[in-house]
C-alpha cells in the first residue's frame, strides 16, 4: 500500500465504512427482492440494530485511541 493504512485508526475507519456500504447494499437488495418497504417494522429493526452496532464500534475505536496515547 502507499501509506494509507499506516495507523490502526485508518484500518478501523476503513473497516467501519466497508460495513456501512455492505449494510446499505444488503438493505437495498432486501427491499428489491423481498418487497420489504423502508417504512416497515422489520426494516427499522434491522437499521436500528445496525446503528447500535456502528455506534459501539466507533466508540470502541475512540476509546482505543485515547488509551493508546497514554503512557
Amino acid at each position: 500500500m502507499d501509506g494509507r493504512f499506516d495507523s490502526d485508526t485508518a484500518v478501523y475507519v476503513t473497516t467501519g465504512a466497508f460495513c456501512v456500504v455492505v449494510f446499505a447494499v444488503g438493505m437495498a437488495v432486501l427491499t428489491i427482492t423481498a418487497g420489504t418497504r423502508p417504512g416497515s417494522r422489520a426494516f427499522w429493526g434491522f437499521t436500528g440494530g445496525f446503528l447500535v452496532f456502528v455506534a459501539v464500534y466507533f466508540v470502541s475505536m475512540g476509546s482505543y485511541r485515547l488509551l493508546s496515547n497514554e503512557p
